[in-house]
């Protein structure tokens, strides 16, 4: 009942209640890139008078740069940002906004609600649960009534936060009427926060969302990047982070546009950083980036994304790379781009490695225990050369 309760609740009054707020539409594409978006006027930087654990963004349009400087505010629980160290990059000269976000003093941390993970020259591993019956990778599969012990299993292996989602994104995927996609998850993720765990969902339907947060789930992942502005409100209502990933189209028919891309890292980048914005502006918690490998990407054009993985960490937000058993790393490996040919677990963890070194904060992925123990590796190189070893 309460379940139900929370879905009815997730209704078109939250979202008026957003742009009512002042919350920006998102924009039309422009000619140069077909479904970039771009941000209209900017606002000043604003640090500490928000009390959701997120420093605003924005600078007026005469601002060039807003130079190497360091900010702290104090609240609980304990938050920083910084300013881009380098200036403006290039999306941000593109969107006209600037200003800070996750980090102090070259320190990185993830805040999700009452908790934090120092993310600092390290990347973590999130655990990949499925509470759903057609995930193409049949070992991620678990019933709501062994959710539990999976996750205890996966946190036990290296996993720091559990993604636990029960909405296939595959083309094949059946589809879960909210009701169904909340009863599979919203049990799993009170179990899990009663014992401890750090939580994400994997959703993009509002009124799951919304179930999942009064669960007491820590992170909302959206594949569609948050972009419904319902979904956005209960980013905001809760102070919740939320990771936003870029992918044109919709979930399951993502394959069904255009996916030729001008320019696939400053796409994806302006799109990121626009929504980054955006959420910052409403007032949710930080916001995460996730290119969105695998979604309607050729795999050159995952190549090419994965090579400018540095330029996207140097925007000093939390960046997650789901790729995962992904058909595209069976694609190089000359095979079928099916998710279930061997071979993937070794591709993954090749990938993940490659990532980590480019910068990555955090992998969502399967097969935690030998993902962990490659990165391991990279870990203490990245912290050694930093002078944390």
């Amino acid at each position: 009942m309460a379940i139900r309760s929370a879905i009815r609740r997730a209704s078109a009054a939250e979202a008026s209640a957003i742009t009512a707020s002042g919350v920006r539409p998102r924009p039309a594409a422009n000619s140069a890139s077909r479904m970039r978006a771009s941000s209209g006027s900017a606002v000043a930087t604003t640090a500490g008078a928000v009390g959701h654990a997120s420093v605003r963004r924005g600078c007026p349009p005469s601002i060039a740069s807003v130079g190497a400087v360091s900010l702290a505010i104090s609240h609980s629980p304990p938050q920083s940002g910084r300013a881009y160290g380098g200036g403006e990059t290039p999306a941000m000269q593109r969107l006209g906004c600037s200003g800070v976000s996750s980090m102090v003093g070259g320190v990185m941390l993830l805040h999700l609600r009452d908790r934090t993970i120092d993310a600092t020259h390290r990347t973590a591993v999130m655990g990949i649960l499925n509470v759903s019956d057609d995930s193409p990778i049949a070992f991620s599969r678990v019933a709501t009534s062994e959710a539990l012990d999976r996750a205890r299993a996966l946190a036990g292996a290296g996993a720091e936060i559990i993604d636990i989602g029960a909405h296939s994104t595959s083309t094949g995927g059946r589809d879960l009427t909210p009701d169904e996609e909340a009863a599979r998850v919203a049990p799993v993720i009170e179990a899990c926060v009663r014992d401890g765990l750090l939580t994400s969902v994997d959703t993009w339907i509002p009124a799951v969302a919304r179930a999942a947060a009064e669960a007491g789930v820590h992170l909302l992942n959206d594949v569609t990047g948050v972009t419904d502005p319902a979904m956005l409100a209960i980013a905001v209502k809760y102070r919740l982070p939320a990771c936003v990933m870029h992918m044109r189209g919709r979930p399951k028919h993502h394959r069904e546009v255009d996916q030729v891309y001008d320019d696939i890292n400053e796409e994806v980048t302006d799109f990121l950083v626009e929504r980054a914005y955006a959420l910052e502006q409403a007032g949710a918690g930080t916001p995460w980036l996730d290119p969105g490998f695998g979604f309607g990407k050729s795999a050159t054009d995952n190549l090419a994304m994965l090579d400018g993985l540095p330029a996207l960490v140097a925007h000093n937000y939390p960046v997650l790379i789901s790729a995962s058993r992904k058909g595209f790393l069976a694609e190089l490996m000359g095979l079928s781009d099916r998710q279930d040919v061997e071979g993937l677990l070794e591709a993954t963890v090749s990938f993940n490695v490659l990532a980590a070194a480019a910068g990555a904060h955090v992998v969502r992925v399967h097969d935690v225990v030998e993902v962990f123990r490659a990165l391991s590796v990279v870990n203490g190189l990245r912290r050694q050369r930093a002078g944390l070893a």
